[in-house]
């Protein structure tokens, strides 16, 4: 039975089939639509070339402008790095000359102090110096 069934629709789409190919050969075969058709096809063959080249165009200008857009950014980043570096580099320079400044006084200090230092040795020599004369001088 089941042979029978699948006969039928065989059949059925092989009328089907059939019947749709004739129609399209009479349809084609008379020139007037045949030409209609051929102009159907070719107007909308032309408006999805127009479209495509729209397409293409457009993703050029968008590209471009992305393009554009990106090296405007880049450039501001570039800018915001140099500025971060030249803070930076000042900063340094200006913590450099504290130091140098700080150690400078700390030299500084340590000079006055030999200087004191010599002063006293200088007092306590010619203290000493008299002290010792004037043990000679008594005996």
């Amino acid at each position: 039975m089941s042979s029978n069934n699948n006969s039928g629709v065989k059949f059925m789409l092989g009328l089907l089939v059939g019947s749709a190919v004739g129609a399209a050969i009479a349809y084609l075969s008379d020139e007037g639509r045949r030409n209609h058709l051929i102009d159907d096809v070719s107007d909308t063959a032309d408006k999805v070339k127009s479209n495509v080249k729209d397409a293409y165009y457009e993703g050029r200008i968008r590209a471009r402008k992305a393009g554009r857009d990106l090296s405007r950014y880049v450039d501001d980043i570039k800018g915001d790095a140099e500025d971060i570096y030249s803070t930076v580099k000042d900063s340094a320079s200006q913590l450099g000359n504290k130091v140098k400044d700080s150690a400078q006084k700390v030299a500084d200090l340590t000079d006055e102090e030999l200087e004191d230092l010599k002063a006293e040795a200088k007092e306590e020599k010619d203290k000493l110096t008299e002290e010792a004369k004037k043990k000679i001088n008594k005996d």
